[in-house]
């Protein structure tokens, strides 16, 4: 599995646990270690999960560098799903042909060009084109979502 992809499942991983604490009351948490599972370790695992992504994000952006990819395939992620798997080939700096796929991408018609951003030293590294506020705006939402369940997890066992 590539670093990047990695990351990102770990992190999805960690912010689903912490929505799910999050989104159900607290009595249907079937038993106290459950509870203690995801809001009293998942929050703060999220919490400190969230300036590491922020400086991954800012690491890959100082080193990367712009092209323009094609839009190869864009498969919908289903109704549900506001995003689709996106299938983009590009040309390196070395004149090699590339292609990577991103997950989460906006829906676009094949042979569409985009903006992508990939690593000069590893170029299978690529992702799209986001913008920078993309990046602080997704670690202080991580932040967020981990610090209130963990608040009020902690507010309760730590006073009494």
């Amino acid at each position: 599995m590539h670093g990047s992809t990695a990351r990102r499942l770990v992190l999805w991983s960690a912010g689903g646990l912490v929505v799910i604490a999050v989104s159900l009351p607290f009595a249907l948490v079937p038993g106290p270690w459950l509870k203690t599972l995801v809001m009293g370790i998942g929050g703060p695992v999220l919490v400190l999960a969230a300036p590491v992504h922020l400086v991954a994000q800012v690491r890959f952006r100082g080193r990367a560098v712009r092209a323009v990819g094609v839009v190869e395939r864009c498969v919908d992620n289903g109704p549900d799903e506001p995003s689709c798997t996106v299938t983009v080939r590009y040309t390196a700096l070395d004149g090699a042909e590339r292609v990577f796929t991103d997950d989460r991408a906006p829906c676009r018609p094949l042979g569409a060009e985009v903006r992508i951003l990939y690593d000069p030293a590893d170029p299978s590294d690529a992702r799209l084109h986001r913008p920078a506020a993309a990046a602080p705006v997704t670690a202080l939402l991580m932040a967020l979502v981990g610090a209130v369940p963990a608040y009020f997890f902690w507010r309760d066992h730590l006073s009494g």
